[in-house]
């Protein structure tokens, strides 16, 4: 659709991919797991009574070697051998499937008789799980940015000046987002930080509760209301 519309941006520097397999086996949580590596994780969900889904994102610069086909997903297992262990032997009960890269821009979000919603107004990384509530979220500002145009406007067809207010309601959805995948990312890159952060929120639920918060645009991700206690491994002497 961004294409057809002829708002497709320029091709973006960062080549992430995207994997997903089924396997029959009795999940071993309740709980959705996440592995961190160096520029890859895996995402183990439990999606059914015997049924674990197991899906990975990576960095293409980082893991080029990676295989396509009937290969891809156990390459992508090596880079988790803890998980590639519970997973040994299991059968799969789903097509691999894979799509790349992810990072996608568009030049605006809307153009005469044209509005975009969801990935087609552009896309960063999978890597917060916000796609389908932005969407949702997007769709739902219609009703206030749009249908009273519609309902006042004579001509047949839109134009970009008169969709101008879902433009800036998209980027007011849409900022949170941005700005927390692309620190999620960079920690990504950097797995010594990201085993430290990830210790940090651990040590502070309150802290993950509110970045993931602040990931939905529901607070700002720096407007604590309370203040933080020292935590005693970020002073220790290695």
């Amino acid at each position: 659709m961004r294409r057809w519309a002829g708002l497709e941006g320029r091709a973006q520097s960062l080549q992430r991919y995207g994997a997903r397999q089924h396997f029959n086996l009795l999940p071993w949580s309740t709980h959705v797991e996440v592995y961190w590596g160096n520029g890859i994780e895996a995402y183990v969900t439990p999606c059914g009574p015997k049924q674990v889904g197991v899906s990975f994102l990576w960095d293409r610069a980082r893991h080029h070697a990676v295989c396509g086909g009937k290969a891809l997903i156990p390459a992508l297992l090596r880079a988790f051998p803890a998980l590639q262990k519970k997973l040994d032997r299991v059968a799969s009960c789903s097509t691999p499937r894979a799509i790349g890269p992810l990072s996608r821009a568009a030049l605006s979000h809307v153009a005469d008789g044209v509005l975009l919603i969801g990935d087609a107004a552009g896309y960063v990384d999978a890597i917060t799980g916000e796609g389908i509530s932005l969407a949702l979220a997007q769709a739902l500002r219609l009703e206030t940015t749009v249908v009273p145009v519609l309902h006042s406007s004579m001509n047949s067809v839109l134009t970009a000046q008169d969709l101008q207010r879902y433009a800036r309601a998209y980027r007011s959805i849409v900022r949170p987002y941005y700005k927390m995948t692309r620190w999620a990312l960079f920690l990504s890159r950097h797995p010594i930080l990201a085993g430290q952060s990830i210790r940090l929120l651990g040590y502070y639920p309150q802290v993950f509760q509110h970045l993931l918060s602040a990931n939905m645009g529901l607070v700002s991700p720096w407007a604590f209301g309370w203040k933080i206690p020292r935590s005693p491994f970020l002073y220790r002497r290695p």
